[in-house]
C-alpha cells in the first residue's frame, strides 16, 4: 500500500525540460530521499 503516489509528473525551467513522465510511490517503513543537481546558467 502506498502512503503517497504521484504519476506522470513533469517540470520545466524556462525552455529546459528537467523531467517528464516521473511516477513514484512511497511505502510505510521505507526511508526515502531526493537529491537534485543545482541549475546554474
Amino acid at each position: 500500500m502506498n502512503y503517497l503516489s504521484a504519476e506522470n509528473l513533469s517540470k520545466t525551467y524556462g525552455d529546459k525540460v528537467l523531467f517528464e513522465g516521473l511516477s513514484f510511490g512511497l511505502h510505510k517503513g521505507y526511508n526515502t530521499s531526493l537529491s537534485v543537481r543545482s541549475l546554474k546558467e
